[in-house]
């Protein structure tokens, strides 16, 4: 068995990762390992593969014991299901117009104060309530940084379909059926390729670069994303579940109305 650091799932715990079999959910056509020096995931042709298949770290197991399914993993799965994710303008009016649903997947005292108008919620992840020695340790150093420590929600799903059923604006009278964008508060993205605009040499005239990001080798893991991944793949029945590009960070830059949450799971 193979053993590395991976980053902490949702970037709050320390993590260890083990190599499993890989399950059959898209996972993209090479192996993958964890740079530690660069605090990214690459892509690697050699690094991770056993016997021609694609096999690098599938699980993640924290310290605290919980095992996660690691982004590249995700990401193959998410790209394999076509997942698209929209600009706040198109969210903003489709959620007003009655057409969609809009979840914030944030933590509920997050949602609570501030939140995309007309959003519900469905935390992705939860405060901390295991016990113990490790977590009374974990509390401690977060509380001294002033965070929270968090832990996968396991009814995360169940909690999803709930809101949306309960949605203000009734687009969610259909359940899974229903269309439903899911928001973070940075976004995340599913893109590789890094976009710069520039001024040609000797001239006023912009132009815009385009380049492989080493950074993005697996887009930009969000907690959105992860929702995403979770509601398509280990949920079944959502038939229109899209990604909210840049998230609530986006959604303040455009200066979309904004309010306090009040239908919280």
């Amino acid at each position: 068995m193979k053993r590395a650091t991976p980053p902490p799932p949702g970037g709050k715990d320390g993590g260890k990762g083990k190599t499993v079999s890989v399950a059959d959910q898209g996972a993209v056509g090479e192996g993958w390992r964890w740079d530690a020096f660069g605090n990214r995931w690459v892509r690697s042709t050699t690094a991770g593969v056993e016997g021609g298949r694609p096999a690098g770290f599938t699980k993640v197991e924290t310290l605290t014991g919980d095992t996660y399914t690691s982004w590249p993993v995700m990401y193959g799965a998410l790209e394999k299901a076509g997942i698209a994710s929209y600009d706040v303008a198109t969210v903003e009016r489709e959620v007003r117009s009655g057409k969609a649903v809009l979840v914030d997947i944030r933590l509920r005292k997050q949602y609570e104060r501030e939140t995309a108008c007309g959003a519900v919620n469905a935390q992705l992840f939860r405060p901390a309530t295991g016990r113990g020695g490790f977590y009374t340790l974990r509390r401690a150093a977060f509380a001294f940084l002033g965070l929270t420590p968090t832990e996968r929600n396991p009814n995360f799903a169940a909690d999803a379909e709930a809101a949306v059923l309960a949605s203000p604006n009734g687009a969610g009278k259909r359940g899974k059926r229903s269309r439903v964008y899911l928001m973070c508060g940075p976004g995340g993205t599913m893109e590789r390729i890094a976009r710069t605009t520039k001024l040609a040499a000797g001239s006023n005239e912009a132009y815009t670069k385009e380049f492989a990001d080493p950074d993005r080798a697996f887009g930009r893991e969000s907690r959105s994303l992860k929702a995403c991944y979770e509601l398509l793949t280990e949920d079944k029945g959502w038939t229109d579940v899209r990604h909210v590009k840049e998230g609530l960070s986006a959604w303040r830059f455009e200066r979309l109305d904004c309010e306090a949450g009040q239908t919280a799971m």
